[in-house]
């Protein structure tokens, strides 16, 4: 009864989780536009703040410089990881559903090979398609910052609004 409850609270608290990353995707796309249309009433100049983001669309840096000072604090031992290293090393969905083989299982006889190889055969068919659609939707997160083009484009339309 104590395991049922346990996976029952699990399963709500990972949703919470997966709620709470949507809506702070969903609140940080808002304050980026906000933050926009701030620059441009502060400048005066919607034009001026987007010339700039187109600007700095095409010099970002290979690698985040504060990331890799963390690691000179003392603090962490290593540089952090970049979202973009997690594919050389295991994701947090790795851990949660690691991959299964069926390599160690081995026959003796002709039936528990041929068992095998069947197992194999549903394994890859459908038991694998399946883990890498859960592991591809339990690592999607919203963009916390909406693309360059959006940004523009409504500062442009503010640009054309303040000249009418």
């Amino acid at each position: 009864m104590l395991g049922l409850c346990y996976l029952l609270v699990s399963a709500v608290a990972r949703a919470v989780l997966g709620m709470n990353a949507v809506a702070l995707g969903l609140f940080s796309r808002t304050r980026e536009y906000a933050a926009d249309r701030g620059a441009s009433r502060l400048t005066g100049n919607p034009a001026a703040v987007a010339s700039a983001l187109e600007t700095l669309e095409g010099e970002r840096p290979e690698r985040d410089a504060r990331l890799h000072a963390s690691a000179t604090l003392g603090i962490v031992p290593r540089p952090l990881a970049l979202e973009d290293d997690a594919e050389d090393g295991e994701s947090w969905v790795e851990r949660f559903l690691p991959p299964v083989s069926l390599e160690r299982i081995g026959g003796r006889n002709r039936f528990e090979r041929a068992l095998v190889r069947i197992g194999k055969w549903i394994h890859a068919q459908a038991i694998e398609p399946a883990l890498r659609t859960v592991r591809r939707v339990l690592g999607w997160r919203p963009s916390t910052h909406p693309p360059i083009e959006a940004r523009v484009d409504r500062l442009r339309t503010l640009e054309r609004r303040r000249r009418e």
